[in-house]
């Protein structure tokens, strides 16, 4: 099973200076390959595979030898991500998605990652030797785990430099056996509420830094574009996004990992995402909340620690009474399930989150596989 271990980085100038190098130089690879498979499509009807444009690298390292500087896995990457945006656009126009948008050339500040493969990598405990680049001191938060297959290095907006791991780790032993499932209702004021009647507030942590956003935002309208107030304006701003993303993410990590530890099948319901982002204020509000963020954690963390994770249809889970399965229709604003027929009154989000577990264990549909040979 592959992990990723994601670790700050400090380095010196001159490490940056060539880091900002290999990035130029991967990026006008890519545009360069980009050209090159709609130039060949136009004359030839007929797109260009990645075997094809990688086995073109040796010869255009000969004729450009600004290339030689850059480990050719890095290289290698460069075309097959360019690939996978192709592919994934295609298939886009297959699931006949409006915005289906072809791959672009990219600018000079949207190429902020390179990666290296198996080799041009020396880890010497807390320092990462990078050749013909430099030295990235990393500060460990936790130990690397597995055997490593890629380093990827970035710069975030924040302008720091991150190092992520990617490696093949065993799985651990499941964790003990609980005997109790759990139903899940996501929703928007409520990030979640389970069918135990136990309901979870949104944070909102963007609310919670909305003003200071406000005043940031106002300065940097400001300044004068390419100053240097401007890009430390900037620097500001992507910094409190940045601390958002950070609290969100700590929030549902440990939300998840609650969940795992204390439940041995998980039930979700399975969220069709289209309809509900179609106006920007709902696509912004489901952002914010972080839907997608959570129901991947759940996923992983059940797979990892042996748990089951199913997503089960959530039709008319919230109008159907958890009690005596009665219809009774409900308004968005209603927050109150009160069943005229058995009298029972609780949160529609705990009504729903119960509908969610009933339907989940009579159906036993697994997405997330369970690990059998290492069940106890």
């Amino acid at each position: 099973m592959y992990k990723s271990f994601r670790y700050k980085a400090k380095i010196s100038k001159t490490t940056e200076k060539t880091c900002f190098r290999w990035l130029d130089l991967c990026r006008t690879l890519y545009n360069a390959a980009l050209e090159q498979k709609m130039t060949n499509y136009k004359q030839f009807g007929k797109s260009m595979t990645t075997f094809d444009q990688i086995k073109q690298l040796p010869e255009m390292k000969r004729e450009f030898t600004e290339f030689k500087e850059i480990d050719s896995g890095c290289l290698q990457w460069v075309i097959e991500r360019l690939h996978f945006a192709y592919n994934k656009f295609f298939q886009r126009l297959r699931e006949r998605k409006q915005k289906s948008g072809f791959p672009k050339f990219k600018g000079k500040d949207e190429f902020t990652s390179f990666i290296l493969k198996h080799q041009g990598w020396k880890l010497e405990g807390r320092n990462l030797y990078i050749t013909k680049v430099g030295r990235f001191k990393l500060f460990l938060s936790r130990p690397i785990e597995g055997r490593i297959k890629t380093v990827n290095v970035k710069r975030e907006p924040t302008e720091d430099w991150f190092v992520t791991f990617v490696c093949d780790v065993e799985l651990q032993p499941p964790l003990v056996k609980k005997n109790q499932d759990v139903g899940i209702d996501i929703g928007l004021i409520n990030i979640c509420a389970d069918s135990t009647g136990r309901i979870i507030k949104n944070p909102e942590f963007f609310e919670q830094n909305k003003k200071i956003l406000r005043r940031q935002e106002r300065n940097f309208s400001r300044k004068k574009r390419g100053s240097k107030r401007y890009y430390t304006s900037r620097k500001l701003i992507a910094k409190t996004y940045a601390k958002i993303s950070n609290q969100r993410k700590d929030f549902l990590h440990k939300l998840s990992k609650e969940f795992v530890d204390n439940f041995d099948n998980i039930f979700v319901e399975k969220l069709d995402m289209e309809p509900l982002v179609k106006t920007p204020t709902m696509r912004g509000k489901i952002n914010k909340a972080g839907w997608a963020n959570f129901l991947f954690y759940l996923k992983y963390k059940a797979v990892w620690n042996g748990r089951n994770f199913a997503e089960v249809p959530p039709y008319y889970t919230t109008q159907n009474c958890s009690h005596c399965g009665y219809n009774v229709k409900k308004h968005h604003g209603e927050r109150i399930h009160d069943c005229p027929k058995c009298k029972i009154m609780l949160d529609r989000d705990v009504n729903a989150a119960i509908n969610i577990l009933r339907l989940g264990q009579s159906r036993q549909v697994i997405i997330a596989p369970v690990r059998d040979d290492l069940s106890t």
